[in-house]
């Protein structure tokens, strides 16, 4: 099983899983080679589990595993289960058990993400300066020109840049300690991406970045997660739950971004949510489309909010057991004194500041997952580091 760890097939094995549309569009392909995946990942999981549990991370494993279970129940009792669903649940999480098996050559893995993802950046700005068929209209009656490059959509974009801007990051920290040019380089092609999307929050969340990754290059910036997650506790409730968008930043939106204050419909939404979620609380509506028959606005089917997605879906229960994942990963970074825990925990934060409007942490947003196992194995991805720095 260890040929399939190796740099090349990890870059061919994460590629169907990213969300780009020339593989989604060919059913077959996309589904035969996700699936693929999935099973070398279940293998490695049978492989292991008796002889070396230590390259295992079977508490993140067993926590997954629950989570896609409390899924698939929701959707059973509430009567909307179908074989998409189930298909979906079990190769996901044989993905994720894949990711998680290469930890164990940290080194090797980052090096695949740095490969990838910095092809997909250079590929997508290539295409919007190049290629007119890589744009979309959206909006009424057509009217706003976006783009979407290799995505389905706008908004998959901002899910994938950051996350790659992070794996960048990591990389550079892993073996150079130290950011890079071409890292700053990156971050401002990704930010020309996402503004030519035109997604909002995603240009908001880019620039942020790019101010981070510019200070990074001088300074320390030893914030850990603990206070990170403070933070955005304060801005979640503050927009999604008292709209201070609605009064104090009115006109940064309406006249600077050129938006809406109910964010292109997004707190419609959220009110219907909150309004209903009470009536099925401890396990959610399962995955329906309970918002698109309630036509709250025009063929959207999505919470665009991650955590109320997931209670909308799942209810108390699996947005609990949600809560254990991200705090399985925020332990271990807690525990690291490292850069890479501060540059995780920051990537981390960039990204849930997306999840306001996004629904953002589904199985299908691998950038989030494999965030939170890098997360998770962060102890053993700096003990590697170490060993590599002792041995030279």
């Amino acid at each position: 099983m260890n040929i399939f760890t190796k740099k090349y097939f990890i870059v061919l094995f994460i590629l169907p899983f990213i969300g780009i549309n020339v593989i989604d569009d060919n059913i077959l392909l996309s589904s035969a080679s996700k699936m693929v995946v999935s099973i070398i990942g279940y293998l490695m999981l049978f492989e292991n589990f008796n002889y070396n549990k230590n390259i295992l991370n079977i508490k993140l494993i067993l926590l997954v595993m629950l989570y896609s279970f409390i899924i698939l129940f929701s959707a059973v009792i509430n009567n909307n289960i179908t074989m998409g669903m189930i298909y979906t649940n079990f190769v996901y999480i044989g993905f994720i058990i894949y990711i998680n098996y290469c930890m164990k050559d940290f080194k090797n893995f980052i090096n695949a993400l740095n490969i990838l993802f910095t092809l997909l950046i250079i590929y997508n700005l290539i295409l919007a300066i190049f290629s007119q068929s890589s744009y979309m209209y959206i909006g009424y009656q057509g009217s706003q020109k976006v783009f979407v490059g290799t995505f389905e959509s706008r908004n998959g974009i901002s899910m994938v840049m950051i996350p790659a801007i992070a794996f960048i990051l990591i990389r550079s920290e892993y073996i150079y300690e130290k950011v890079r040019n071409k890292d700053i380089l990156l971050c401002f092609m990704v930010l020309i991406i996402i503004l030519l999307s035109k997604s909002s929050t995603g240009f908001i969340v880019g620039s942020l970045l790019v101010i981070y990754v510019l200070l990074l290059k001088k300074i320390k910036i030893n914030i850990n997660i603990n206070k990170l997650m403070s933070i955005y506790t304060i801005i979640y409730t503050q927009v999604v739950i008292f709209r201070i968008q609605e009064t104090v930043f009115r006109g940064f939106i309406e006249n600077i971004l050129q938006k809406n204050v109910t964010l292109t419909g997004r707190t419609l939404i959220w009110d219907f949510i909150m309004k209903i979620i009470p009536n099925s609380l401890i396990f959610g509506y399962g995955r329906n489309d309970i918002i698109a028959q309630n036509a709250i606005i025009r063929d959207v089917t999505e919470a665009h909010n991650g955590l109320l997605e997931i209670l909308l879906c799942t209810g108390i229960i699996g947005l609990f057991v949600f809560i254990l994942i991200l705090l399985n990963a925020f332990r271990a970074l807690n525990k690291s004194n490292s850069k890479i825990s501060y540059i995780l925990s920051m990537a981390i934060f960039l990204y849930f500041c997306i999840a306001l409007t996004e629904s953002a942490f589904t199985y299908t947003k691998i950038g989030f997952w494999i965030l939170i196992i890098i997360s998770s194995n962060i102890e053993k991805i700096i003990k590697q580091k170490d060993n590599l720095e002792y041995q030279i």
